[in-house]
């Protein structure tokens, strides 16, 4: 979408609706949204922030964590840990809504193991990790990083359409939203950059043990994903975890995608990290009934992401350049891209 003209004029475009297939035992055999919403407190509410901990394990199963009460993202296990813990804490304690809101949809996101997966298959594609013969020397202890920019669009592509084109960017009314993949960044530059920050705000949430390689006691590299909304990595949350051998077979065996048009009917796409990204997306477009919890309302400066978007404005916000990121990679909005590029 680079290509666009700047200050190009708003069009009435006639959409034809892309996406990718879902099967239909995908969401049949997925448990009841209450089940799931039990699942996602223990995936961050597994040790205290100091002492580590933990509220499941065998050793201190009476342990009982209470949140910081201002920025309630963060668990303690007594008032002395979280005393001895403010000096690291109080830059990153916030009461800033959008922190919270990030939050949950992270713990979203991870407690579903298929769209993890997708995440975690992009990172073996993007660092290509299973070729490792021909992968770029890279210290044994720095860990797969990826930054996952996420954003909220409606859950209607036709509103899409409509506030894209829309000559302004107010909304009083924003449509019901969704949660979407933006992009996924895993360049040297923002590895360098992320590693240099003074005070990262990692979730420290490590599901296995890790050696001095960062690698699982599974064997396989250890991955951090730093999720960034609306284009604010003041208020990322950052996830370590260990990649799986389900996503390693996905991303060996490197089957192509299946989508369905109403143009084109049904054809393939070669797998690759962009591909992924926009299956990842597709399936949670396709969640009409919220099994992902992945519904999210939209605000008004969700709005104006995607009214900036279509006027090529990049003063608006960060998150203007990954939306439109997202435009040029996800199927879905080609007729979009071929209506202006067609004047």
């Amino acid at each position: 979408m680079s290509s666009l003209p700047s200050g190009s004029s708003r069009m009435n475009v006639k959409f034809v609706h892309t996406q990718v297939p879902t099967p239909n035992n995908i969401f049949d055999d997925m448990p009841p949204k209450e089940v799931v919403k039990n699942h996602l407190r223990p995936i961050f509410e597994e040790h205290c922030e100091l002492c580590k901990k933990s509220n499941t394990s065998e050793e201190s199963p009476a342990v009982r964590l209470r949140r910081c009460g201002r920025c309630k993202l963060v668990w303690y296990c007594s008032t002395k840990c979280q005393q001895e813990h403010w000096p690291l804490h109080k830059s990153d304690c916030s009461d800033n809504p959008d922190d919270a809101e990030l939050r949950r949809i992270v713990m979203r996101i991870l407690a579903q193991r298929l769209l993890r997966g997708f995440i975690e298959v992009v990172c073996i594609t993007s660092y290509d990790i299973i070729n490792t013969n021909h992968r770029p020397r890279r210290s044994p202890k720095l860990p797969y990083l990826l930054r996952i920019d996420l954003g909220i669009e409606p859950a209607e592509i036709s509103k899409f359409m409509e506030i894209f084109h829309q000559p302004t960017e107010v909304d009083s009314n924003p449509p019901p939203g969704m949660v979407q993949v933006n992009a996924i960044t895993h360049s040297e530059e923002y590895v360098k950059e992320y590693l240099s920050r003074p005070y990262r705000k990692d979730s420290r949430y490590v599901e296995e043990s890790v050696d001095d390689n960062m690698k699982s006691k599974n064997g396989l590299p250890v991955m951090i994903m730093e999720f960034v909304l609306r284009g604010d990595v003041s208020s990322s949350v950052s996830v370590f975890t260990s990649l799986t051998p389900q996503a390693m077979e996905v991303a060996r065996k490197r089957q192509p995608y299946t989508q369905i048009s109403s143009i084109r009917g049904t054809f393939h796409v070669p797998f690759s990290a962009d591909s992924t990204i926009e299956c990842l997306n597709g399936l949670i477009r396709d969640d009409k009934t919220d099994k992902f919890l992945l519904r999210i309302p939209m605000k008004p400066h969700d709005v104006g992401i995607i009214s900036a978007a279509g006027r090529q404005d990049f003063s608006y916000s960060k998150a203007v350049q990954y939306l439109l990121i997202k435009m040029k990679r996800d199927t879905i909005y080609t007729p979009i891209a071929y209506n202006f590029s067609s004047r």
